[in-house]
């Protein structure tokens, strides 16, 4: 067989699906109005006009991230790994990537960008972090 030649479009995905921020720039790597944009998708649910692709991240399993994991799930890695600390970087440069990279939901979210509280921010929030492109979600990108 032959393969795809260079320069080839290989999907080619409508601006108007992908759920972006209201004042979306190609410079930023992250912005607070992302996440409140992703949350407030998740709110809408089937009132989205991202229903099917928004519907779908909200019935993902949670637990992508490690910072997601419960506290009970963290010990229990660190115990296998036999390392106190696995998800903190120690002066060696040892812990598991990608340490001070993935700042956690609580300071990100709520302190930071000011957002509520609560499961569905939270099943957002992380949705956003493990999937984004550079603060755009683009439909099928990430659905392998």
């Amino acid at each position: 067989g032959e393969g795809i030649e260079e320069g080839s479009v290989i999907a080619d995905i409508p601006w108007d699906l992908i759920v972006k921020p209201k004042n979306y720039s190609d410079d930023r790597f992250f912005s607070c109005e992302a996440h409140f944009e992703m949350y407030r998708q998740f709110l809408l649910g089937d009132e989205s006009p991202h229903a099917p692709y928004i519907n779908y991240l909200k019935n993902q399993p949670r637990g992508r991230l490690i910072n997601e994991w419960t506290t009970a799930g963290k010990r229990l890695l660190a115990d296998i790994l036999n390392h106190a600390h696995p998800f903190d970087e120690d002066e060696d440069g040892n812990g598991l990537p990608p340490q001070a990279f993935l700042k956690d939901y609580e300071e990100i979210w709520v302190k930071q960008c000011r957002g509520e509280d609560n499961e569905l921010a939270r099943a957002a929030f992380y949705q956003l972090t493990s999937r984004d492109e550079d603060t755009l979600m683009v439909p099928f990108y990430d659905m392998h």
